[in-house]
């Protein structure tokens, strides 16, 4: 028994490394030979652990060699998350670190509680096997607690090829870690000594640790930024194409209302005929003239929208007031509140409760806005904005924070509520 528990004692690191990476990993496993890569990465990092029993434990160079040790264990994890799992060698090591910084918390916690044991009078007897099997129990807690902590905060890992910096840092984190035990070890063994570099230690733990964590919100923040530009010169090009075709179809009404009044005075006509040709046409022209020419694209084209799926929609903006808006803003502010509205507005069941309005009311310096619609499914919030409700979300949500984005560049706000169905959007923009 004693000797089995020699082994555990001096395996434990390597195994505690090993379950406290394996306990953070975000990457799915490989699907090509998947049991074929795990046995093997198995069987190697099980030999690799256990050559730690060849290591003299004491010596000169007990310590260089125990260290060596660690950070071969360290590399050999990272390199089987790369053979048995999905992604770059960026996000092994990604993955890797923030596993390697999680032991080691819980390493120089469990070390503050022993060392405040024995400054109170009570040592811990380490070989004792309660001792040992309790600490192993604590440690499998913290692990499955962790898994379930970084579950609840990503859900995927964002690419994180070509970030150098990640890979550099999974490369060196263990060596100032290893370094700074050693240092604890070669120090006289007084408490109070141990106690000061353990609660150092911890502290420089959390910051690594969320700086890893700051890597990824950044990698996100900036892909959705990205996406939400993407979205804006889509939805640019999609209005230029649509105005292109309004002022085809403005001109040619307007040619056909010409021929009509020259054929009723030239000629018998059926009157009852002609003034449905006149109501056709008219349906065609150019419904909004707020005097912004890009405002007045994007007005027309909810407007067509919404008489097409029968939406009472109500408009009143002096499109002179925006000429300060850059157009991909005008086109991000406006573009993405009407689509939002209208496609909540057409899957009202009820025809007489599909309204829409907009209106916009000058103070000074200041223009505030107000549009509201009806809607008829539940709305779930994500944050501040609704959450999407579209099945592929992962590449939809960003209208209302590049609607956001757009407002805050110009010194504005917006406030969103929903109440009795009906959905309120209440922004302001500040004039330069």
């Amino acid at each position: 028994m004693s000797a089995f528990l020699t082994v555990i004692s001096r395996c434990a690191p390597a195994f505690a490394m090993l379950f406290a990476v394996l306990s953070v990993n975000l990457l799915p496993l490989r699907r090509d030979r998947a049991w074929l890569r795990l046995g093997c990465s198995g069987l190697g990092l099980l030999l690799l652990i256990l050559t730690v029993l060849l290591i003299p434990e004491s010596g000169p160079g007990a310590l260089s060699g125990r260290a060596l040790y660690y950070y071969a264990v360290y590399l050999g994890i990272g390199l089987s998350l790369v053979v048995c799992c999905e992604g770059s060698i960026y996000e092994a090591a990604y993955v890797t670190a923030i596993g390697q910084l999680w032991q080691h918390l819980l390493y120089s916690l469990s070390s503050i509680v022993f060392t405040l044991l024995e400054m109170a009078g009570h040592p811990v007897n380490h070989s004792a096997p309660a001792v040992t099997f309790a600490v192993f129990f604590i440690y499998f807690i913290a692990y499955l607690t962790m898994r379930l902590v970084l579950g609840r905060i990503f859900h995927n890992l964002i690419s994180l090829q070509g970030y150098t910096s990640i890979l550099l840092a999974g490369l060196l984190l263990p060596i100032p870690l290893t370094v700074m035990n050693l240092l604890i070890t070669s120090l006289p063994q007084e408490p109070q000594n141990l106690l000061y570099f353990r609660i150092y230690s911890v502290l420089i733990v959390f910051a690594a640790y969320f700086m890893l964590i700051s890597v990824q919100h950044n990698k996100v923040a900036r892909l959705e930024i990205e996406r939400i530009r993407q979205s804006n010169l889509l939805q640019k090009e999609r209005y230029e194409l649509q105005k292109e075709l309004i002022d085809r179809v403005n001109v040619r009404a307007h040619d056909l209302k010409k021929q009509l009044s020259r054929m009723e005075a030239g000629a018998l006509y059926d009157r009852s005929a002609m003034e449905e040709i006149r109501r056709e046409l008219s349906e065609y022209e150019q419904y909004v003239n707020s005097g912004n020419g890009t405002l007045d694209v994007i007005l027309t084209d909810a407007a067509v929208r919404c008489r097409e799926a029968g939406i009472r929609f109500s408009c009143l903006v002096d499109g002179r007031e925006l000429a300060f808006l850059d157009t991909i803003d005008l086109y991000a502010i406006f573009g993405n509140l009407l689509d939002n509205a209208i496609t909540a507005a057409a899957a009202v069941r009820d025809p007489e409760n599909r309204i829409l309005s907009l209106k916009m009311n000058p103070v000074g310096q200041l223009l505030y806005f107000h549009m509201f619609n009806t809607y008829e499914n539940d709305l779930r919030f994500q944050g501040e904005f609704p959450k999407t409700t579209k099945s592929d979300a992962e590449n939809h949500g960003f209208g209302m924070k590049s609607v956001s984005l757009s407002l805050k560049k110009y010194g504005g706000e917006m406030l969103i509520s929903a109440e009795n169905r009906v959905f309120n959007v209440n922004f302001m923009l500040k004039k330069p």
